[in-house]
């Protein structure tokens, strides 16, 4: 009977394993991109260097950061570097860096129209940020549907100074993924206890029906 019962005790410690390496992240859950923030209801557009303050909303935080503006409501667009800073900037695109007051980061490069964050950045819920761009290129935005976080900035050109513009606001998308909370250390380590107690018993179970 002793041997009948070892097969069980090592299918709980594998059973047991297995739930403690999808805590500590060893099989995460795929992670899945969410619109943080948009606006895509303006039909004008115009070549400026464009830049909009976003207000996230509760939840959060992300990470895996992306942001477009659009060439229309539905077509992506980007072009040279986007800066996120903590606070408004009214100086010009050009003189944009890591150096300037509020910087939080830089995108790294720029796909299928987005800007691409470094996967690290992350923002923090209802909080609000200040996106500028440091090229000029076609862009779309208006005053028909209003977005409520934040507004329109523009410069005419990388050495004019940007503008804030309170009645306005460009077609933009945010995207990011919801940061997976870290499992609490007591119930990793409770488990790792119940992990090696089972396989203590099943050795035991093994040496006695041996």
């Amino acid at each position: 009977m002793l041997r009948r019962q070892f097969p069980v005790a090592r299918r709980g410690v594998a059973i047991c394993f297995a739930a403690l390496a999808v805590l500590t992240g060893v099989a995460p859950e795929a992670a899945r991109a969410d619109i943080i923030a948009q606006n895509t209801g303006e039909v004008d557009s115009g070549t400026t260097v464009p830049g909009q303050s976003v207000t996230t909303p509760l939840g959060g935080p992300w990470d895996a950061i992306t942001f477009n503006f659009f060439t229309n409501p539905t077509t992506p667009t980007a072009s040279g570097t986007l800066f996120l800073l903590s606070k408004e900037y009214l100086g010009t695109p050009a003189a944009l860096s890591s150096a300037t007051s509020g910087f939080v980061a830089q995108s790294q490069s720029i796909s299928g129209g987005k800007y691409i964050f470094d996967p690290g950045v992350t923002l923090q819920p209802n909080t609000q940020y200040f996106l500028y761009a440091n090229a000029s290129f076609l862009n779309s935005g208006g005053t028909h549907a209003l977005y409520p976080g934040g507004n329109l900035y523009f410069a005419n050109s990388a050495g004019a100074n940007f503008g804030s513009f309170a009645n306005l606001d460009a077609n933009f998308r945010l995207e990011g993924t919801v940061v997976q909370a870290v499992p609490e250390p007591t119930s990793l380590a409770l488990l790792a206890v119940g992990g090696l107690g089972l396989l203590g018993y099943a050795r035991r179970q093994k040496a006695r029906a041996a």
